[in-house]
């Protein structure tokens, strides 16, 4: 298993996300946001030239498109044509990457943000996600949904049904343990259930922890490992299930952010980002190494 997390955590200087990535041990990066922009925007402007020059010059490898793509309204027509566009620039910059490091990067996606219940959408929902893989395949990438207690599919139960349905090897799961514990309306426990069910279609993992027990019930990031999450067995899980993918540290939490402090107090500085990922990574790696 590989080790990676969004750029964004690190900095908005693609040079220095870079850079830090390569002095904390990261296999690599997650492209979410580049200079104050969202990487699917960069990718739908068709200048990838900046991008590409750092690229070359760092060689860096680049696991996941972090993209908003389907963040959006199921039943807008414009929006979803809109999204389209984004994907296809994305894939345009899927195509960019792979040319410079060995295989191309995942496009990760949402599953349209909930409104309704899902059983009256789901034609719809299967309808929109077979034009989007359809226009995958032909560029032969892969779309990684990732589950979301805010879309349609907040569950790794969820997200299962949806990719078995269409079942097509360019359509997959991004696995986010800690967004199933967000969907209070429909509970699942990440791990093992959400996980089991979702196990045979993951091919990227984001990472981050959440606890409400010292937060009078309220959800707050974080440090990652001291959640309620149960990382150390979820990991194991992926590893003992031969796992090669990349595991993407996600989390918000930043130094300062402690039970009894008002988030106001950490360190949201990208120093602070950035002690936070060593932090985070630390935590990683002690736990893959005592499995």
């Amino acid at each position: 298993m590989k080790t990676s997390c969004l750029s964004s955590m690190v900095s908005q200087d693609f040079r220095v996300a870079i850079r830090l990535a390569t002095e904390c041990g990261l296999d690599g990066l997650d492209l979410d946001r580049v200079w104050q922009q969202p990487i699917e925007l960069i990718a739908v402007s068709g200048e990838l030239d900046p991008l590409q020059r750092v690229l070359n010059e760092k060689q860096a490898r680049i696991f996941c498109l972090a993209t908003n793509v389907f963040r959006c309204w199921l039943d807008s027509e414009s929006a979803f044509r809109e999204h389209l566009l984004w994907l296809e620039g994305c894939l345009r910059m899927a195509d960019m990457l792979q040319q410079g490091q060995d295989g191309a990067p995942i496009i990760r996606c949402y599953a349209f943000l909930r409104k309704g219940e899902l059983e009256e959408h789901w034609p719809l929902l299967q309808e929109r996600f077979t034009a989007a893989t359809e226009l995958v395949a032909r560029h032969g990438f892969v779309l990684g949904i990732q589950n979301d207690a805010q879309t349609f599919l907040g569950t790794g139960r969820e997200l299962a049904r949806l990719l078995e349905s269409i079942g097509s090897e360019h359509l997959k799961a991004v696995w986010d343990p800690c967004a199933a514990v967000f969907d209070i309306d429909r509970p699942e426990i990440p791990y093992p259930d959400g996980y089991r069910c979702l196990q045979p279609h993951i091919v990227h993992v984001m990472l981050r922890d959440v606890d409400r027990r010292k937060f009078f019930g309220t959800f707050r990031e974080v440090e990652f490992g001291e959640g309620l999450i149960d990382h150390r067995r979820q990991i194991g899980a992926l590893m003992a299930d031969g796992y090669s993918g990349a595991a993407a540290l996600a989390t918000v939490w930043h130094p300062g952010m402690a039970y009894d402090q008002s988030p106001d107090m950490a360190d949201f500085t990208e120093e602070g980002g950035q002690r936070a990922v060593r932090i985070c990574l630390d935590n990683l790696h002690a736990m893959m190494g005592c499995i």
